[in-house]
């Protein structure tokens, strides 16, 4: 079978996903009341669902690794298929997201991450390298980390969005 065959045949699956913006300033607002302004949150759910995609839960937490550590766990033990953690993917002290991800990671897609440095130095040059996206799996949820910015996310999702049926479709025929 082709690529083009092995991946039309998995078109069919329609992921069931969780957003999670891991933003402590975000966090604050929601607790204090507010509505968080979630511009890249809201491109996220945007996209997803425009290729048919089922946001099933959005959350915006601290940046806490034990808060993104629950959040992944939580989407393992609801059944979702992947996870969206938008936020603290930097190289300053408070972005631990990468760091709680690759606590529970059992494989990398490296290629995710290649694609995205090469596409996003086109946008904003050697500026690039600050960011740590990455994505892979916990079992057969998959997880993308990608940066905060609403221009990171886009492009995340432009390497993402065409080929999640057919990631998704790979991790639950191992696991089955």
């Amino acid at each position: 079978m082709s690529h083009l065959e092995h991946k039309e045949h998995a078109v069919a699956v329609k992921a069931r996903v969780q957003i999670v913006t891991v933003s402590s300033s975000r966090y604050k607002q929601v607790l204090s009341g507010a509505t968080a302004e979630d511009p890249s949150g809201k491109l996220a759910k945007e996209r997803l669902t425009a290729f048919g995609h089922k946001v099933e839960r959005y959350l915006v937490i601290p940046d806490n690794i034990g808060q993104v550590v629950r959040v992944l766990l939580e989407g393992l033990k609801l059944g979702l298929d992947a996870t969206v953690l938008i936020g603290g993917t930097g190289v300053s002290p408070t972005d631990i997201t990468v760091d709680a991800f690759q606590r529970l990671a059992t494989r990398l897609l490296p290629g995710f991450s290649d694609r995205f440095h090469a596409l996003s130095s086109e946008r904003v040059g050697t500026a690039s390298i600050v960011s740590r996206a990455c994505a892979g799996f916990v079992g057969d949820h998959l997880v993308i980390c990608l940066p905060g910015s609403k221009d990171a996310v886009e492009v995340g999702l432009f390497i993402i969005l065409p080929e999640l049926s057919h990631l998704i479709h790979h991790a639950k025929e191992a696991c089955s």
